[in-house]
């Protein structure tokens, strides 16, 4: 909720003074590690010096992992064991790792939800914009007239662009997964999710 976000950052300006704080609103393809070390710059800290940082970087999942994930919590494969609801999480992890080897595209907020969004966002960057200085891009009239009933944005493809053969790959790709072939049903699953896509879309 914006008001919850206004309430964290006067609550750490009152911890901290205002003169600690530099707010960055997160915008596509910002880099927040060069970000971060862009600020401890003065102290030597470069991301250069920093060399090649171990592990997975924390990325949002594209918009096919996203809608792929989607589908697997409302209609989970079968085991003999019952529905494989609990590896949801792991499956998160897995469709991030393919994602980086895939080169899937990241959501993006269809003007209809967006528009749906802008009133509390407007009111938080008001005041984000008065209190800190932060400045925003300004919703579009057409985004603004895009709106529809928050019950019509009840999928994720009502939501953001989901490119029916990035899922199509991104399927294909979690079926010969070594994490999948542990579990049966998931390879069929997911193949059988991908010839649906092929003859009805997402």
């Amino acid at each position: 909720k914006p008001s919850e976000i206004l309430d964290a950052l006067v609550s750490y300006e009152a911890l901290f003074g205002s003169g600690a704080m530099r707010l960055f609103p997160y915008e596509s393809k910002r880099d927040v590690v060069e970000d971060f070390c862009t600020l401890l710059s003065g102290y030597g800290i470069t991301r250069d010096a920093l060399g090649t940082l171990p592990g997975r970087a924390n990325k949002s999942l594209s918009a096919a992992a996203t809608y792929v994930l989607f589908c697997y919590q409302q209609n989970p494969p079968v085991s003999g064991d019952g529905p494989l609801h609990r590896y949801s999480g792991k499956l998160s992890h897995i469709l991030k790792d393919l994602d980086s080897s895939l080169g899937l595209s990241r959501p993006e907020l269809k003007d209809q939800a967006r528009a749906l969004l802008l009133p509390a966002s407007q009111e938080l960057e008001t005041q984000l914009s008065a209190r800190y200085g932060l400045r925003f891009r300004e919703a579009s009239p057409e985004t603004t007239a895009s709106a529809v009933p928050q019950q019509e944005l009840s999928t994720i493809q009502h939501i953001t662009n989901v490119p029916p053969q990035e899922s199509i790959r991104l399927l294909e790709a979690l079926s010969e997964s070594p994490w999948a072939k542990l579990h049966s049903a998931l390879p069929e699953w997911a193949l059988e999710k991908a010839r649906d896509i092929k003859e009805n879309g997402v």
